[in-house]
């Protein structure tokens, strides 16, 4: 069990909760705020666009000429939407107080350090995902581009209702930021079931 629990195979997962690990340690230990929280989970929004227009870049399509036109449409389209997606996600928490009713009393480079390193952290999580999943395991050729486009979404709205809700409940019984550690487990396990599903649905059609 211990042996397959250590198997190459769930690197990937252990690197994705390594990384989640960071929010955990800095609320518990180094005071991490609401708001950094908030920025770190948005930037990961980000990362995760980033990677899907990667997957569809890559994707495998049988028709070379029409599949091509296909990505030329689609690469910008998902961007675009997805680009507005996150811009009016960023005004949603800004409109809603969870940043701005609190820079005054931020230290704003240390916001900007802690969202900085939990940013990379995050970032080569995703990215040896990408690499060790998509690439090296050839879930490209799986892949459908009509569902990377809308891929994203269902995730980052679970990621992001758990944080919020998380966020909405501290603020409001004004409890300190420890608060949102039940929130923050929840979120980690929502990611790994993700990425479970995600390939156990490139395994199935292989």
């Amino acid at each position: 069990m211990i042996r397959d629990c250590l198997n190459r195979k769930y690197l990937s997962i252990y690197f994705l909760v390594a990384a989640n690990l960071l929010p955990l340690l800095g609320v518990l230990f180094f005071n991490f705020s609401i708001a950094s929280i908030l920025i770190l989970y948005w930037s990961e929004s980000v990362i995760i666009g980033f990677f899907n227009v990667l997957k569809i870049i890559l994707a495998r399509i049988e028709t070379h000429t029409s599949g091509h036109l296909v990505k030329l449409f689609l690469v910008p389209f998902f961007m675009i939407h997805y680009g507005a997606f996150m811009l009016v996600h960023l005004v949603f928490l800004v409109a809603i107080g969870l940043v701005s009713s609190k820079l005054q009393n931020l230290n704003l480079s240390r916001l900007l350090l802690d969202v900085a390193i939990g940013f990379v952290l995050l970032s080569a999580s995703h990215a040896y995902s990408f690499y060790a999943n998509y690439i090296k395991k050839k879930e490209y050729n799986q892949a459908d581009i009509i569902k990377l486009m809308f891929q994203p979404y269902a995730r980052i709205a679970v990621m992001h209702v758990t944080i919020i809700l998380g966020a909405f409940v501290v603020m409001s019984l004004k409890k300190p930021s420890f608060f949102l550690l039940p929130f923050l487990l929840l979120k980690i396990f929502f990611d790994v079931i993700w990425h479970m599903k995600e390939r156990k649905k490139f395994q199935a059609s292989a």
